[in-house]
């Protein structure tokens, strides 16, 4: 099921680039797409820090939190873009190369928006423990796992592997605060403030 809403979505992506977008702008789009949802999901462990131990609904907090942190970075982004690169400059490209190519990025931003919002639903605490909507998410939540440690290689990240690590405990166990008695372990949760770089 979720395959198919990723496709449908993804090929809304791709038949909008190609009325109303060039290769150059949406290679732009997609870019920030994917920098705002690695950042938003590598800042997570910090976000678990911050928020109050005394504060319910943990889980609908980070999942609202790294939401919007990755709207937020994506509306800054894109205003940079169109205002220094993609406003003022056309780079041309052949007709052919074009329009296969934005219409491939267009289907590639349509499919990670929607992998992203899928991986918000999958913290909240109604989508945890049950095998059953997990698997069908695992599709998405993977897109989203191998585009941040694509992101992170070529960011000459120190620590290999810290988005797997840190999808699988937002989607897959309770979150707590560090502060409180259930302490993240980062030997056993891997998800230690202090190694991430960003």
């Amino acid at each position: 099921m979720i395959f198919w809403v990723l496709v449908i979505f993804g090929a809304a992506g791709a038949f909008l680039a190609l009325r109303s977008c060039n290769f150059y702008k949406m290679w732009a789009i997609l870019f920030n797409i994917i920098i705002s949802i690695y950042i938003s999901v590598m800042v997570s462990p910090f976000i678990i820090k911050m928020i109050p131990s005394d504060i319910s609904g943990l889980d609908y907090q980070i999942a609202a939190c790294v939401l919007l942190i990755a709207l937020l970075l994506f509306g800054i982004l894109q205003a940079i873009a169109v205002n220094f690169f993609t406003g003022d400059c056309e780079i041309k490209f052949p007709k052919l190369f074009d329009s296969i190519g934005s219409a491939i990025l267009g289907f590639l931003s349509g499919w990670f928006t929607v992998s992203f919002l899928v991986l918000i639903v999958c913290i909240m605490p109604f989508m945890k423990g049950k095998s059953t909507p997990q698997k069908h998410c695992e599709l998405a939540v993977k897109s989203i796992e191998t585009s941040s440690n694509i992101i992170s290689t070529l960011s000459l990240q120190r620590y290999k592997g810290q988005a797997h690590e840190i999808v699988q405990n937002l989607t897959t166990k309770p979150l707590s605060n560090p502060t409180n008695d259930n302490e993240i372990d980062p030997e056993t949760d891997n998800i230690d403030t202090n190694e991430y770089n960003l």
